[in-house]
């Protein structure tokens, strides 16, 4: 500890130490000459053999200073002190400079948020390199259109075998009134499988199951965030009637806290997706859980052959002017769910 509080002290008292120092180095020298005198020598003499006993002066001063203090922060500190007066003299060019430079700091970081949380960060799901998107490609002049119909999502729940579960979901903004001041919402319109692909249990309640789903009761799980924020963790949530869309839900659940679907995009509440009984009318997506040994290519196999046989039973499902038939495919979600999801993409980029 005692060298340590000698090098704080020295850094803070810089200027006594050199002073300090100085004069210890000048009454060395006046010791080595005086004793030099006494052996008969001039004091011209016996100056210079003092001094070149001693060795030289400056580096000797550079080397106390360095074993005392930290000469690393003394050299930032005059870095500092430097930039600040050369900015001071041109406060045109040092405001362009910060400008910039917080620029490339703010876009850096920016980059790294979507990297990090698209393609380095897990999904926050129990075994999610097991979770897959799987989507219809209906292709038109080179364009796809990855949502799907719900008939056909019906057909890949059937007919596939590769997948423990498989959900339909779809997003969609909401209005909440009715209980307090108006708030827009983020949500999803879901298939009550989601729960059991992402092995999600709600903190409170339940899930819907398949009668809620198909059934004219309107029912709805809400978020975390939304329960502590606009009900104050009521215990009594559960069975309470909100109005989203002017459309009165009995809230029968709160979702997990930090639960987001689709990946890293606020969720606010669930509610059961519609079914549309065309299949012409591409709306939602598709996600699964595959099988434990179950590999991704063995799955694009059988939705590859699940896509043949519905072509040959609806020929004419597709809207008009798309001629070819749907090419399906699965992807993995924590690997290329931004290149995938958001934007048209080969399936060798997605697979």
């Amino acid at each position: 500890m005692r060298p340590l509080l000698a090098r704080l002290l020295a850094l803070f008292h810089r200027r006594r130490f050199d002073r300090d120092l100085s004069d210890e180095i000048s009454a060395h020298l006046e010791f080595a000459t005086a004793e030099h005198m006494a052996r008969g020598m001039s004091q011209e003499e016996a100056h210079r053999a003092a001094v070149r006993r001693f060795g030289g002066v400056l580096q000797t001063e550079e080397a106390c200073r360095d074993r005392q203090g930290f000469p690393i922060l003394e050299s930032m500190w005059q870095d500092v002190r430097y930039a600040a007066r050369s900015m001071r003299k041109s406060l045109a060019f040092a405001s362009a400079a910060i400008l910039t430079l917080a620029l490339g700091i703010g876009a850096t970081t920016a980059i790294f948020n979507v990297v990090n949380g698209l393609l380095l960060r897990p999904l926050p799901f129990p075994d999610a390199n097991r979770i897959v998107a799987v989507s219809a490609n209906h292709l038109k002049e080179h364009l796809s259109r990855d949502s799907t119909s719900f008939l056909d999502f019906s057909d890949w729940q059937r007919q596939s075998h590769a997948f423990t579960d498989m959900a339909a979901y779809r997003s969609d903004r909401f209005n909440i009134t009715g209980d307090g001041a108006p708030e827009p919402l983020t949500g999803l319109r879901a298939s009550h499988e989601l729960f059991g692909v992402l092995r999600v249990t709600p903190v409170i309640g339940r899930a819907f199951d398949a009668q809620e789903q198909h059934g004219r009761n309107a029912v709805a799980l809400i978020s975390h965030g939304l329960w502590t924020r606009r009900y104050g963790r009521d215990p009594q949530i559960l069975n309470r009637t909100i109005l989203l869309n002017e459309v009165s839900h009995a809230v029968i659940g709160v979702l997990p806290a930090g639960f987001q679907f689709p990946p890293f995009v606020q969720t606010d509440v669930v509610v059961p997706v519609p079914e549309r009984p065309s299949r012409s009318t591409g709306y939602i997506f598709g996600v699964a859980r595959l099988k434990p040994g179950v590999q991704p290519a063995a799955a694009q196999e059988e939705l590859g052959a699940i896509a043949r046989r519905l072509k040959t039973r609806f020929p004419n499902r597709m809207r008009a002017g798309a001629s070819t038939s749907p090419v399906f495919r699965t992807r993995r979600w924590h690997a290329c769910a931004f290149p995938c999801w958001s934007f048209s993409a080969p399936p060798s980029a997605c697979c």
